[in-house]
């Protein structure tokens, strides 16, 4: 059997491709274009409904600090993300999107 998804499926599905680690020290994570989303995943116990992350979303030209949910996917196009350390040592900071995306298309860049 063929495993086929249709464009609108995968339009407004996100799929996790994988994991922003805690080796990002203060870098900016991007898809050399294509939007993608986070969820942040507490490694701990937490009150807290969300954290504020600098983030330049699809359709922006500038980064602007940004509010991102906690156990949720954010509805937010994001093009690039600062990932301070400070974030990825209290969660785990998954990365996903609606599109195919190849180990070629990930850019890991020191601020």
């Amino acid at each position: 059997m063929k495993k086929q998804i249709s464009p609108v499926m995968i339009a407004s599905r996100i799929v996790s491709h994988g994991i922003i680690n805690g080796n990002v020290k203060n870098g900016v994570f991007s898809l050399k274009g294509l939007p993608f989303t986070i969820y942040l995943r507490p490694k701990a116990a937490t009150n807290s409904i969300d954290e504020v992350l600098t983030a330049q979303l699809f359709a922006e030209d500038v980064a602007s600090p940004a509010p991102f949910p906690i156990y949720d996917w954010s509805p937010m196009y994001i093009s690039r993300l600062q990932v301070p350390e400070s974030i990825t040592n209290v969660y785990d900071v998954y990365w996903g999107t609606g599109y195919n995306v190849t180990p070629e298309d990930i850019e890991l860049e020191e601020d």
